[in-house]
């Protein structure tokens, strides 16, 4: 854990000294999980233009949840693509990530169990700022492991860019 905690940090002092990072928090909407403390989730990254509206990223997400004595981190990172228009103020964004998402498992009469998959994530959302400066986000994540039988997970977020 702790080298997740290091390798989170170096990415976001990255962030900060490149510009294009971004930090998030949100809510699962679906599936249900239960209580408003179980259904948060962080995402922390940082964005790369390679055209005025095209950019590559990278994107951390991490939760805990705990229910029945049993605690569960996910923890998933994401390659994402993302389109945005070229301009200040209102704008819209989409995009699409690929990459890996675990979970680490442990509790009463439960060993301590690293889980992982491929996945992907939609992106949809809004930003509020300027195009390629400090700006507020709103999107909406689709997220889905490739793993046989997974559906979708709907997470709400909202944060900054810096």
């Amino acid at each position: 854990m702790k080298k997740i905690a290091i390798g989170v940090s170096i990415l976001l002092v990255a962030s900060l000294a490149y510009g294009g990072g971004f930090l998030k928090g949100g809510i699962i909407v679906h599936p249900d999980v239960g209580g408003i403390s179980e259904r948060w989730l962080i995402s922390t990254g940082s964005d790369y233009y390679i055209g005025d509206m095209v950019a590559l990223g990278l994107e951390i997400q991490t939760a805990y949840h705990s229910s029945n004595n049993i605690s569960s981190v996910p923890l998933n990172g994401f390659i994402n693509l993302k389109v945005r228009p070229n301009l200040s103020g209102v704008k819209p964004v989409v995009g699409v990530g690929f990459g890996l998402m675990s979970n680490i498992l442990w509790g009463d009469n439960v060993d301590l169990t690293f889980s992982k998959n491929t996945g992907m994530h939609l992106i949809g959302g809004l930003e509020f700022g300027m195009s390629h400066g400090p700006a507020f986000t709103v999107e909406l994540q689709a997220l889905r492991s490739f793993a046989t039988g997974a559906s979708f997970t709907y997470v709400i977020l909202g944060g900054v860019r810096f």
